[in-house]
C-alpha cells in the first residue's frame, strides 16, 4: 500500500540538523498523542550520532517529499539490532508508514546478517501500551514476544 502511494523510505548515513529536526518533530508529535513521552532530547540524540555513527540508522519515510514518518534503529552489536522508535504523523497514517519503515528496517539488518531484531518493549510499568494495539501491531510481522528482566549490579 505505502509503494503503491508513492512513499519512499530514507537512510541518510549522516544524518543533516534538519533531517534530525524533522525526525524529532515526527517522534514528538506521536508520543505526545500517544500520551507519551521522547526518551532522548534531541541533544541526546546528536551525541549519540556524533559518538557512534556507526551504530544508528535513521530513517525517515517521504510522501511527495514531505517527512510523514520516521524510525531509529540501535545497532547493538553484530547479532541484534534494536528499533528503538518508529512514529508516524497521524494525518498521513493512511499511507501505512510505520509498515513500511519497519519492512525497510527488517531489510537492511537482513543484508548484514543481523540474526536478532529487537522491536522493544510493548508495556510500559506493567501494562500494554495504547490499550494493546502496538503488541497487535507487532504480531502482524510475526514477532515473538520474550520475557525482559531488568538487573541492576550493585559493587
Amino acid at each position: 500500500h505505502a509503494q503503491a502511494a508513492g512513499l519512499e523510505i530514507h537512510n541518510p548515513k549522516r544524518p543533516t540538523s534538519e533531517e534530525m529536526a524533522s525526525f524529532y518533530r515526527i517522534l514528538k508529535t506521536n508520543r505526545d498523542a500517544l500520551g507519551a513521552s521522547v526518551t532522548h532530547s534531541p541533544e541526546d540524540l546528536d551525541r549519540l550520532f556524533s559518538l557512534m555513527p556507526e551504530s544508528l540508522d535513521l530513517y525517515l519515510a517521504r510522501h511527495q517529499g514531505v517527512d510523514v514518518g520516521c524510525g531509529l534503529v540501535f545497532r547493538c552489536n553484530p547479532q541484534v539490532d534494536l528499533i528503538f522508535y518508529v512514529a508516524h504523523l497521524d494525518e498521513h497514517r493512511n499511507l501505512k508508514p510505520i509498515h513500511m519503515l519497519v519492512h525497510r528496517m527488517y531489510e537492511e539488518a537482513a543484508k548484514r546478517r543481523v540474526p536478532w531484531v529487537d522491536y522493544g518493549t510493548s508495556t510500559l510499568n506493567g501494562k500494554l501500551t495504547n490499550e494493546g494495539r502496538l503488541l497487535a501491531f507487532k504480531e502482524n510481522f510475526n514477532m515473538l514476544g520474550y520475557f525482559r528482566d531488568t538487573f541492576i549490579l550493585d559493587l
